[in-house]
């Protein structure tokens, strides 16, 4: 949950100005120049929803690579493990003998 206000005013974007006349008057600004300039806001958006898609990508690729190389890595040391410690316990077992 969000500790946020939804019901609050919206914040103002950087550039725009929001229209203060009434409702049924003319806006200070012709409606197509503000239509273009939500066109060019929506292309604006998309394409910086592109770049992050493509950099979350490679975020998850990088990440996903990283697993396999440590799971390559694992199953590269696991026998070396494995051989050293039943080294140690029949080391350890002919140790317990000679005491005896």
């Amino acid at each position: 949950m969000s500790d946020t206000s939804t019901t609050g005013p919206t914040p103002s974007v950087p550039g725009t100005e929001q229209s203060t006349s009434a409702p049924g008057t003319e806006p200070s600004r012709p409606i197509p120049e503000i239509r273009a300039d939500i066109e060019r806001e929506r292309t604006e958006l998309r394409g910086s929803f592109e770049r992050l898609r493509g950099e979350l990508d490679e975020a998850v690729d990088a990440g996903r690579q990283r697993a396999v190389d440590t799971g390559k890595k694992v199953k590269k040391a696991a026998p070396v493990v494995a051989g050293a410690l039943v080294t140690l316990l029949v080391a350890r077992s002919l140790f317990k003998r000679r005491r005896r």
